[in-house]
């Protein structure tokens, strides 16, 4: 029905990097203490086995979030943005074109290092009033499409907005 592509986004890998940089660091502080630890008497032994289990859980924590940043994908068509997530039960969302009111670009200082980006869109979906796209790369071009497509689909549908 339309000659506009269909554009697949998806938040880069350097995201989980970023959003698990506290656990692997406190992965490392774990082995570093751990030769400390070691060392001590009685005590010893019940503290490695301690931080062995924080070490654990951090890195499943980690591993987890690169499964739920691999299975997410969003794609941008002519008429609506569809949500694909999920790492063992898939969940796909929709949200029209036409619905959306309001998007916005947001880079912090982390997203601005690893040039990716925040995609933050307003919507009158009761589903979805607000989508953060998060940890996509960096480009400017994206929001002026989203809006672009915004644009025609309200022309089309012949919905106006009203403020008061």
């Amino acid at each position: 029905m339309s000659a506009l592509k269909d554009i697949l986004v998806r938040p880069n890998i350097k995201y989980w990097f970023l959003i698990s940089f506290p656990k692997i660091f406190l992965i490392i502080i774990c082995f570093i203490s751990e030769r400390f630890i070691s060392q001590l008497p009685n005590i010893g032994h019940y503290m490695r086995v301690g931080l062995g289990v924080v070490v654990l859980i951090l890195l499943v924590m980690a591993f987890w979030d690169l499964m739920i940043i691999k299975n997410t994908r969003y794609i941008i068509k002519a008429e609506q943005i569809v949500i694909l997530t999920g790492v063992f039960v898939k969940t796909t969302n929709y949200i029209e074109m036409y619905r959306i009111f309001d998007y916005s670009r947001v880079q912090n200082i982390g997203e601005a290092l690893l040039s990716l980006m925040t995609v933050k869109i307003l919507s009158r979906d009761p589903s979805h009033p607000l989508l953060s796209m998060k940890g996509i790369p960096n480009d400017i071009s994206l929001v002026q499409t989203i809006r672009d497509r915004v644009e025609l689909q309200k022309t089309i549908k012949g919905v106006r907005e009203i403020n008061y």
